[in-house]
């Protein structure tokens, strides 16, 4: 979506990649505000929009990732209908 100006001080929410807001309770469903300077890039919007107005974007995909990489990614998989006697170990 291209940045879009809809006005200083919204009286609705704002949509995808749509500003000037103020904070993420201006932005509609889980959006939230891009606070930035000049013409800052907003992630996931295309253009370089209004100088110093912030818009509204989609959240990052993961909030709180973890610090390393996964070893052996889980699968998908129907679950076991019994508990397992013995534990699966991780192996080298």
């Amino acid at each position: 979506n291209y940045l879009f100006f809809v006005e200083a001080n919204p009286s609705g929410k704002l949509g995808l990649c749509e500003g000037d807001c103020d904070s993420n309770n201006q932005c509609a469903g889980n959006q939230v505000c891009e606070m930035r300077k000049g013409y800052d890039k907003v992630p996931r919007c295309i253009g370089m929009g209004k100088e110093g107005v912030d818009y509204c974007r989609s959240p990052d995909v993961t909030a709180d990732p973890s610090s390393q990489p996964t070893f052996r990614p889980t699968t998908l998989r129907d679950p076991s209908s019994q508990p397992t006697s013995r534990p699966t170990t991780l192996r080298d």
